[in-house]
């Protein structure tokens, strides 16, 4: 059972996703300008800690320093070691486990080589001092914000952190603990990962602030952000019990984001309700305001433009999507953005007006369909416009999520998500979509793979015809049919689509589990009870083009005229029917004992008014043809008199 905090009084941004979605592309695209990816294998050797001691002052762009990287060799045979480092960094030191090493820098890698073989299951230290002009992305930046203040921060997301430190960026490795010290002029203030240790006076001008963070995470989650800010900080009294939240926020716009945040504990109670605990609950959560449109979900502490609730609850979801498990390959981005967006979405069906939840549906469906074409599969990772496209690997992705909640239900589909953050696997680690469709599956998960089949890796959506009739003999006939947006894959959409009948006594929903097109659902229904209105997915359970429609048929509840000619048959059998578009015919054929022989649904035209079944098949005898379409099922007699 769900327990639901109380909701917000403030009117949020629901367009928020389209606007996060093109600055995480800019970004993204800024930060593989150059970029050599993956060039080596370094799987051998595993970061467990990263101390980062830094000098910056904004305005200037600038940095100097020195990385200290612990790490323990995983196998044998390995003399030397690599790390990604920007061109533009100057190193002028290398210490490896104490004593001075050989390096070689170029083409954005550092590789150090050690006298002697690294020796496995041993911890080795590694100290780099640096500086320089980091490249001009948005990994490393300084600017001045709305109001004319020098600000800086850095974005590291997806390989933008050898930028600025050197480092191993990859999706493969987290390492344990962080420690972060920057140095900055003292009218600044440093917000980063993790909790404040301590403030302590540089010389007579600078303040170093001591930041640590105790928790998994890989390298383009490790952020600092600098400004003159004030420093919001509260005590959230939640379910789970009290959370640190800090806030780092420019002191003309403290007054709005307070007002923007005062509802912020419903948004984390709700996901904690849903998700389980805040993931780093051992620390604390919080924002620092930074001068670039849209947010970045820096592990504990999310950089934002602004304080929109719609910005908000999607970086607070990235702390379990994203930053506690973490996507296996930039292919499996869906995993952190989907999520986000769709836990967007849950705080307006939790925590707003119904109307809300409604407005965020209708926008999500009007964006997903406005191109016929496009899956939230990504299959190529150098098209970063297709990565963080808003209308597939945000909007449809979030609606996949969507339609999983109501297959499998509210119960197993939190379950599920909740049992998969909690995997021992990925936890605090990274995870693929095949991780997910395993959770789903161990709870419960109905036809799963044939789902992921059509609405992950397939593309376009469906768009629906209802068509139905009530007759006098007491049947309520529905027949469903989907045509698809993106023709040439011609996939069929498999799944359960709800359909509302209201009657004058009655208010029902029935569902129809759409695994063919032109399928037929017949229900008993008194005929004295005349049906007064049909709503096809109503609640918009179902991703759908908006070109659906239910129709109420012209045609007559009565019998259509089947005969087998000739009878006996040979080698084929003809089924003759009336002058009537029968969208689907249903045919078997049973021995005399009651066997099942023969199998096949067929789609016919306005202009059939025959079948043709080869009967080759069957040895001489007497048969039962079993014949159901839209208006029922009738039986016809015939004998197999040919050569066997």
């Amino acid at each position: 059972m769900l327990c639901v905090p109380l909701g917000f009084s403030q009117t949020p941004n629901l367009r928020i996703t389209e606007e996060v979605a093109k600055f995480e592309a800019a970004a993204f695209k800024r930060s593989l300008k150059g970029t050599t990816i993956n060039r080596s294998y370094r799987g051998f050797f595993d970061v467990t800690k990263q101390s980062i001691d830094i000098k910056v002052n904004p305005g200037i762009r600038f940095i100097e320093g020195a990385v200290t990287t612990t790490f323990t060799i995983i196998e044998g045979g390995y003399n030397e070691i690599e790390l990604n480092c920007s061109d533009s960094l100057k190193v002028s030191s290398v210490l490896l486990d104490g004593n001075s090493a050989e390096y070689s820098a170029g083409r954005d890698f550092l590789v150090i080589k050690s006298s002697n073989e690294l020796v496995p299951e041993t911890n080795h230290v590694l100290q780099i001092t640096y500086s320089g002009i980091p490249p001009a992305t948005r990994a490393f930046e300084t600017d001045t914000n709305n109001y004319g203040d020098t600000v800086m921060w850095t974005l590291s997301e997806p390989y933008g952190a050898k930028d600025w430190w050197p480092c191993k960026q990859d999706l493969a490795d987290k390492f344990d603990q962080l420690d972060m010290r920057v140095t900055v002029p003292k009218k600044y203030k440093v917000a980063a990962n993790g909790l404040l240790q301590s403030i302590t006076p540089i010389g007579l001008n600078d303040l170093q602030y001591h930041w640590k963070h105790n928790y998994p995470i890989v390298t383009y989650l490790v952020a600092f952000a600098v400004a003159d800010y004030v420093v919001m900080t509260e005590t959230l009294d939640l379910k789970e019990g009290e959370l640190e939240f800090v806030n780092y926020v420019y002191p003309q716009d403290s007054a709005t984001a307070a007002e923007d945040l005062r509802e912020f504990k419903n948004t984390m109670d709700l996901f904690e309700d849903l998700l389980g605990p805040y993931p780093f609950r051992k620390e604390h959560y919080g924002h620092a305001q930074f001068g670039w449109g849209g947010g970045m979900e820096h592990q504990t502490m999310s950089f934002m433009a602004n304080f929109n609730h719609g910005l908000v609850a999607h970086e607070l979801a990235h702390q379990w999507f994203g930053d506690m498990v973490t996507c296996g390959s930039w292919a499996d981005l869906w995993l952190n953005e989907s999520f986000a967006t769709y836990c967007d979405g849950l705080t307006y069906d939790f925590l707003f007006d119904e109307n809300v939840w409604e407005n965020w549906k209708t926008i999500s469906l009007d964006a997903i369909t406005r191109n016929p074409s496009g899956s939230v599969n990504i299959p190529d990772t150098s098209d970063v416009g297709r990565m963080f496209s808003s209308r597939l690997t945000y909007r449809k992705g979030s609606y996949i999520l969507h339609m999983l909640r109501y297959k499998m239900g509210d119960e197993a589909f939190f379950k599920a998500i909740r049992d998969y953050i909690e995997d021992t696997r990925h936890k605090y680690g990274f995870a693929t979509t095949e991780n997910l469709i395993w959770h789903l599956k161990a709870n419960g998960g109905y036809k799963i793979d044939e789902f992921f089949n059509d609405w992950f890796y397939s593309q376009g959506f469906p768009i629906y015809q209802l068509e139905w009739y009530q007759t006098e003999q007491n049947k309520l006939h529905l027949v469903l049919s989907q045509e698809q947006s993106y023709i040439w894959e011609g996939t069929f959409f498999d799944m359960e689509v709800p359909v509302r009948v209201i009657d004058d006594v009655e208010d029902s929903t029935l569902v129809f589990d759409h695994y063919k097109n032109n399928q037929e659902m017949i229900i008993d229904w008194p005929s004295d009870r005349p049906v007064r209105l049909v709503y096809l997915d109503q609640d918009s359970w179902v991703l759908k083009g908006p070109d659906s429609k239910v129709i109420k048929s012209d045609y007559k509840a009565e019998s259509v005229e089947y005969k087998i000619v000739p009878n006996p048959v040979q080698h084929e059998l003809n089924l003759q029917f009336s002058n009537r578009m029968l969208p689907n015919i249903e045919v078997q054929i049973f021995d005399i004992m009651g066997k099942l022989m023969y199998h096949h649904d067929y789609t016919t035209g306005l202009a059939d008014r025959e079948l043709k079944i080869d009967t080759e098949f069957l040895n001489n005898g007497a048969y039962t043809l079993q014949l159901r379409d839209y208006w029922g099922a009738k039986s016809l007699k015939f004998i197999k008199a040919g050569k066997n």
